[in-house]
């Protein structure tokens, strides 16, 4: 009866053992998993944010792009106005300056500068 009971301990223990190695295990592989986790994370951060920065710097180079063809067209489409006489400058500089004073007054021809006020 005693090699019995000395067997169901030594199976107890043995069990308990198998348990533990088991639990250590199963934390191994638990703490392994996270990390493998975080490197994906991290990867894929990293990725987003080289995805990111390439979209941004190509938006930003479009922008340049349009301001650039804006700016041709624009200067283009002045070339084409012709130029200002001395007169119509000097009273387009009176209707700013009576404008930016407060002062209203017709510029040659035209409606009321700074109707707004």
């Amino acid at each position: 009866m005693r090699e019995v009971i000395q067997k169901v301990l030594e199976a107890e223990d043995e069990g308990r053992r198998m348990i533990e190695a088991a639990r250590a295990e199963a934390e191994g592989v638990v703490l392994e998993a996270r990390r493998q986790g975080l490197e994906l994370v991290e990867t894929a951060r990293a990725s987003a944010r080289t995805t990111a920065e390439r979209i941004v710097n190509a938006a930003v180079a479009e922008a340049e792009r349009q301001k650039q063809a804006d700016l041709a067209r624009i200067t283009a489409e002045i070339g084409t106005r012709g130029c200002l006489t001395e007169a119509t400058q000097e009273a387009a500089v009176g209707a700013v300056v009576r404008c930016v004073c407060g002062l209203r007054k017709e510029f040659v021809g035209h409606s009321t500068v700074c109707d707004d006020q």
